[in-house]
């Protein structure tokens, strides 16, 4: 019988795996859609979209600023609970994750 190998690590499980900025912004336009899915206020649909077109464009990536417990607030159009979004979103791999974050 083969060994089995080891199971690789998931984004987020291991800090050695990068999680890319487009990553991030891409699930923050996910919950967008989901929050448009679920007739949530306008602004806070507009505040994630922007939020993810500010991560896109962010020069540093956004795991080592987290990691270094930058203060996320200080970013163009986070506030707050776009960065309690952003720290939770680093350990988020599924859709499920990201509705449970919203709930």
């Amino acid at each position: 019988m083969k060994p089995v190998p080891p199971a690789r690590p998931k984004r987020g499980d291991d800090p050695a795996v990068p999680i890319a900025n487009a990553d991030v912004a891409a699930m923050f336009d996910e919950i967008a859609d989901l929050l448009e899915l679920q007739a949530a206020s306008i602004f806070r649909i507009r505040a994630y979209r922007n939020a993810a077109r500010m991560l896109g464009d962010l020069g540093r990536g956004v795991q080592g600023m987290v990691a270094q417990r930058e203060d996320l607030d200080a970013l163009p159009g986070i506030g707050p609970a776009r960065a309690r979004a952003l720290q939770q979103a680093l350990g988020i791999r599924t859709l499920e994750d990201v509705q449970r974050a919203l709930a």
